[in-house]
């Protein structure tokens, strides 16, 4: 869902996807065989704007490695066998000043621990 400003937005889309915006939301299911594994969010944005994440309502994260190839490990706020919201936003963006985003793919890479 494209985000118009914190209180949401109603517009779905698919990737790619250019244009402006506040932020980008999205629900997955994460399959219960995912729990203990490290989990990054990959995302591929020609223009590297986003720089920051909101999980569950909870967990937030900064970085500079949202942007692909690296990722950001994002597991700790995953609740796995069940629906989980991703926020993406910018980096110290403002409602009135939204991203430009040129938005390729948002993936969540899967790294089996060792045991």
């Amino acid at each position: 869902t494209k985000l118009d400003g914190w209180e949401g937005g109603t517009e779905t889309f698919d990737l790619p996807r250019k244009g402006r915006f506040f932020g980008m939301r999205n629900t997955v299911k994460i399959p219960k065989e995912f729990a203990g594994q490290a989990i990054r969010l990959r995302v591929d944005d020609k223009r590297k704007e986003f720089g920051a994440v909101i999980i569950n309502d909870t967990g937030y994260c900064r970085s500079e490695n949202f942007c692909t190839p690296v990722g950001v490990r994002i597991d700790k706020w995953l609740k796995p066998g069940e629906t989980n919201t991703i926020e993406l936003y910018g980096r110290g963006h403002r409602a009135n000043q939204p991203l430009k985003v040129d938005a390729q793919s948002v993936t969540l890479d899967v790294y089996p621990m060792r045991k």
